[in-house]
């Protein structure tokens, strides 16, 4: 497990600016938002039709206008539940500078939750801790063991879950785990961390998953096709399941070596 490498200046800039997500702060006091989640809040989101509810709840101003009957929904007031899931994958978590590319590209928008008193839950393996500082959030990699399955664990109903790998694993297993993690969340944001490897002719790889080392020939041009090709299938891959069920799905590309400031400044 390689060791998380925390950038606070970094996260100490970043947290002090505000998120471009779909909620609006209504006060600094704790708990209070105004959610896309429709609940028995104050703040007026709009109409829907009648379907059978108390008489009291219609609007009738707006039958008056239209003849139909209309409900005023509000937004739900409440903290946010935020969920971020760590790949379990040794490819991922043996691998130190994509490892703690995605770790501080997740605790830059782990730190606003923290600051908004949001309801935070880390997860990877089988590991899962419920998140209330910086410090809880070091502690959750200290044991953290590598398997083959890149999710083992998977959190309750969240309004924001963010997924961080570097996506080197079966496009049909990436494919049914963001199929599960969207029934989970309606806003899932995959993180995506991707570096080139550099090298020449043999490799010797050590296997975590099977403890043993590999002898193997490969060839830069072909390695790095193979890997384009990949990356353009997850591209695809993400896309088609945007337009097909119609979801909030974001993905963000980071190629490690490049500034994690530039994607929240």
């Amino acid at each position: 497990m390689p060791k998380l490498k925390i950038d606070y200046q970094l996260i100490d800039r970043v947290t002090n600016i505000s998120f471009a997500q779909n909620i609006r702060r209504c006060s600094e006091h704790y708990g209070v938002y105004n959610s896309y989640r429709l609940g028995s809040g104050f703040e007026f989101a709009g109409y829907r039709p009648y379907a059978y509810d108390s008489y009291n709840k219609i609007d009738w101003n707006v039958y008056a206008r239209t003849e139909q009957y209309f409900v005023k929904t509000f937004h739900e007031e409440g903290n946010l539940k935020v969920g971020f899931i760590f790949d379990n994958t040794a490819s991922f978590l043996e691998h130190e500078e994509s490892f703690n590319a995605g770790a501080n590209i997740a605790l830059c928008i782990l730190g606003r939750c923290i600051i908004n008193k949001d309801v935070v839950t880390v997860i990877s393996g089988e590991g899962l801790k419920k998140v209330k500082s910086i410090q809880d959030y070091e502690q959750f990699f200290v044991n953290l063991k590598p398997s083959e399955q890149p999710i083992r664990l998977f959190p309750k109903n969240s309004d924001y879950l963010y997924y961080i790998s570097d996506f080197l694993y079966p496009l049909e297993q990436i494919g049914e785990d963001i199929n599960r993690l969207s029934l989970l969340s309606s806003n899932l944001t995959l993180v995506h961390t991707k570096f080139a490897m550099d090298f020449q002719g043999d490799l010797d790889i050590f296997c975590v998953e099977e403890q043993d080392e590999i002898s193997i020939t490969i060839n830069e041009a072909e390695y790095i096709k193979e890997l384009r090709k990949h990356e353009k299938g997850l591209e695809d891959l993400i896309e088609w399941r945007k337009k097909k069920f119609n979801c909030r799905l974001s993905y963000i590309p980071f190629s490690v070596g490049n500034s994690i400031a530039d994607l929240f400044l």
